[in-house]
């Protein structure tokens, strides 16, 4: 039976002030001029103007189809419901990077990894990392990914490989060039020379039965 590690205690810590960082931005309009673009393509999407067919291919499929359900929940006469979302998602992103830090090097590991995230996405690059857009959105499954992939050296199972895949096929819908990923999954499973071959193609079953869904 597989014995799962019990979650830093001062991961709580970095959530609440993940939490509390996040709230001034619930004042402002908007960080990223992506972010009106997202809505406007989700009015579009919602009055039928727009169909899926016509993002198929798009650098931004899923974020767009996000939008769209917080739309229909929370309409777009404002972006705060979009604001305070993207606050509880990047909870998940903390979480799910101190997952793969503790797993690649150990519970410290895993507690840094989250520290960097939870002030380097306010105080580097905060319009695209604390903001509601591609950039941001792609961080969680991207760092699930590699949580998975981490798992799955360690455990040697095969069915941790294929949701590494899955992870890696929704961060690469959210923003494209996440796709990039999946050569570096590829590289660590070369390297790791046993049974790369079977753990290679439980990755691609995940990453490529992801756009075979309709």
């Amino acid at each position: 039976m597989l014995q799962w590690r019990i979650i830093d205690k001062r991961i709580y810590w970095l959530l609440l002030a993940n939490l509390i960082l996040g709230l001034p931005g619930l004042w402002v309009p908007y960080y990223n001029i992506d972010e009106i673009t997202n809505a406007l393509y989700a009015k579009f999407i919602l009055a039928g103007d727009l169909s899926l067919s016509d993002f198929v291919g798009n650098t931004y499929f899923l974020t767009h189809y996000l939008y769209v359900w917080l739309g229909q929940l929370f309409g777009f006469s404002s972006l705060i419901p979009i604001h305070v979302f993207h606050v509880f998602w990047k909870c998940g992103t903390l979480l799910a990077l101190n997952w793969a830090g503790t797993e690649m090097a150990g519970r410290k590991a895993g507690f840094w990894a989250a520290l960097f995230y939870t002030v380097g996405s306010l105080c580097y690059m905060s319009k695209d990392f604390h903001t509601p857009i591609a950039e941001s959105f792609s961080l969680l499954p991207a760092a699930l990914a590699a949580a998975f992939l981490f798992r799955g050296l360690n455990q040697k199972h095969w069915v941790f490989y294929f949701w590494c895949g899955v992870f890696t096929a929704l961060a690469t819908l959210f923003k494209t060039p996440m796709g990039v990923l999946i050569l570096a999954i590829y590289a660590v499973v070369l390297l790791r020379k046993q049974g790369f071959l079977l753990h290679g193609l439980v990755v691609s079953s995940g990453f490529f039965g992801v756009f075979l869904i309709p």
